[in-house]
């Protein structure tokens, strides 16, 4: 990525607010890694950026929120998602999430992860 991509693309990331999930058991993460993680200790999430939405690699398709599969595909918006696992490292998932879920968790004061 050349530095001015990089510098829009850190911006953009920047400045989307970061949230808590509020429940950590909504999504099978064995399942989506395909290795035994362990215990689920935390999982903060950032709603991607409108200008990158359809870059990040959507690995579930339930809202990460809540759990649920919705029909209407405008009610869903992309997230990417930092989970902290006992016993696997830490990497970022793309996923999506109805926006009214979004809203109801927490917003946080830690820097969003930037991926890539």
């Amino acid at each position: 990525m050349e530095d001015d991509d990089r510098k829009e693309w850190d911006q953009a990331w920047k400045s989307m607010p970061n949230r808590r999930l509020s429940y950590l058991d909504t999504i099978d993460w064995k399942s989506l890694t395909n290795h035994e993680v362990g215990e689920v200790t935390d999982v903060t999430f950032v709603e991607v950026p409108a200008k990158f939405r359809g870059v990040i690699y959507i690995t579930a398709r339930t809202c990460a929120t809540c759990g649920r599969v919705t029909e209407d595909q405008s009610e869903l918006t992309e997230i990417f998602l930092s989970p902290q696992f006992i016993e696997f490292p830490a990497v970022g998932f793309g996923a999506l999430a109805h926006k009214p879920c979004i809203d109801v968790c927490p917003e946080i004061d830690e820097p969003n992860p930037i991926p890539w």
